[in-house]
């Protein structure tokens, strides 16, 4: 029997696939469910204003977490840093569909594990916007954030 979401944790892993925990944080927080289609394989897995704050959601399935090498045909390379408390977003090709603009508000960020596990990575802000990358850190390693 699945465990319902109450919370989200860092470090804890909720599945392997983007759209179904997409899904079930719906259910469990009020997500945007029209939303869900953004977080199936060929999309950004990213959507803005998903929760009632306008925050966005983001799945980030190659990063240096998840692989030992680059891949050649990604457009994104992410690096997770400082203990995970800063994700660098590189954007290789500014014209390609990854590469759109950011909406400036925080990320509630899970990320691909070596074993193909999404974990909650935690809230993050952005931090830095240049024209080949975003810089965003760590605001809360639990969702949804105490006010």
């Amino acid at each position: 029997m699945k465990t319902k979401i109450t919370e989200l944790v860092r470090g804890h892993a909720y599945g392997d696939n983007a759209q179904e925990i997409y899904l079930e944080c719906c259910k469990a927080f009020g997500w945007d469910p029209e939303k869900a289609e953004e977080f199936t394989r060929g999309h950004r897995l990213y959507a803005e204003n998903c929760d009632l704050d306008g925050n966005g959601v983001w799945f980030i399935c190659y990063s240096n977490r998840s692989q030992t090498e680059v891949v050649a045909d990604k457009h994104v390379h992410n690096f997770i840093e400082n203990n995970g408390n800063r994700i660098t977003e590189e954007i290789a090709d500014t014209k390609n569909n990854n590469a759109k603009g950011s909406d400036y508000k925080n990320r509630i960020v899970f990320i691909k594990n070596p074993v193909g596990q999404y974990c909650f990575a935690g809230v993050f802000e952005l931090k830095q916007y240049e024209q080949f990358y975003r810089v965003h850190e760590i605001v809360s390693d639990r969702y949804p954030v105490e006010k």
